[in-house]
This record gives structure tokens, sequence and C-alpha cells, in this order.
């Protein structure tokens, strides 16, 4: 029998695309698991964590967090998936498996990703000569706070500064002139949402 026909009666004796996708290059079907996904990536957002892989001979692929014990996040074909309800400040850590008819594969290497902090709840601004206090409640998972504010005039909001504490003393204003901030928490991921807004005017 020619390589040809050796070939296409494995390729009609397939059952699946995943089975066609495990024929060697020396025409053997290769009944094994696919291999562990590369390139596996895991980014942290608001109560969210993206993982992403490259595509290999795989027909799925499951991802599956460690933390704290393994637990089936989903399936998916694609070479994303987006893991939701997830509290803010939290680490997290996944492997993906690659599946196909013959079995699920070993694990991809682990990835691990931090999801944004909580907005602070609450934001008050006081005023007094030359300067405004704010004070805000602290917010789950932030290790800093940066503050916003929106000079006299409206635009934009511009970052004044990040700080360590729930506190801030903006000094050096001016009088009879009303000032607007926000602040946000932030993490080694990056900020989180922003707090309400509070505005106090100078006397």
């Amino acid at each position: 029998m020619s390589r040809f026909l050796l070939v296409l009666l494995l390729a009609c004796q397939a059952k699946s695309a995943g089975d066609l996708r495990a024929l060697g290059p020396s025409g053997t079907l290769d009944k094994s698991p696919p291999p562990p996904p590369t390139d596996v990536e895991a980014i942290g957002g608001n109560g969210e964590v993206t993982v992403t892989w490259s595509l290999n001979a795989a027909s799925s692929y499951v991802v599956v967090e460690r933390t704290p014990q393994e637990t089936e996040v989903g399936a998916v074909t694609g070479n994303d998936l987006v893991h939701t309800g997830l509290l803010p400040g939290t680490t997290h850590t996944y492997v993906v498996h690659g599946v196909n008819v013959f079995g699920q594969g070993d694990p991809s290497d682990e990835v691990t990703a931090l999801t944004l902090p909580a907005a602070p709840a609450s934001l008050t601004a006081t005023a007094s000569a030359g300067r405004i206090d704010l004070a805000w409640a602290a917010a789950q998972g932030g290790v800093a706070y940066v503050v916003f504010r929106r000079d006299p005039g409206g635009g934009s909001y511009s970052e004044v500064a990040t700080v360590g504490g729930l506190t801030y003393a903006d000094i050096g204003l001016t009088a009879a002139t009303s000032y607007t901030y926000f602040v946000r928490a932030k993490n080694q991921t990056g900020q989180g949402d922003r707090s309400p807004f509070a505005s106090a005017q100078v006397p």
C-alpha cells in the first residue's frame, strides 16, 4: 500500500477533527493527549482575570485554578478565558490543559495574576485657608491611593499625589475657589475604579 493510501485510510478512520490534527508526519495516528499549551499569560482586572495561551493540536482547552485547590474554571475551544466574579485585590493561579479525543494533556506552566483593588467607598473634602483636606475609606486590595483633582474652570482631572494612607492635604490653593477630587486605590496590577467625587471651596 502506498504512503498516500495509508494516510488516506488513517484519515477516514479518524473520529473527529481532533484526530486529524493528531496525524503525525509519518502518517501514523498519534493517540496521545495534546502537549501542554505554551505562552500562557494571566492578566488581572476589575473582579476578573483573563487567561490566554497559544493554540496547539488540542481540540479544546480546560482552564484550572490552583488557589487554594484545583478547580476547573471552564472549557473553551479558543485561546482565552475570562474568570469573573473574583474579589478585589486577590491573587489567582492557573494552568491550562489541552484536550483531544484521547484525553486531557499535561498542564501548562503556572501563571498568576492579581485582581485590581476596589474603589474607595467614600471621600470627603474639608476646606480651610489655602488648603483642602481629603479623607477616604480604605479599599479592599489597595496598597496605595492616587488623588486626582480638577482645577477651577473644569476640564480633565490630573493626578496630584500618591499616598499610602487614607488622607491627603492639598495645600497652596487659591482663595474663594472650588476644587473637585476623586481617589483611586492601586496595587501591583494597577489602579481600580474611582471613589465618589468630593468638592470644597477654599475660603
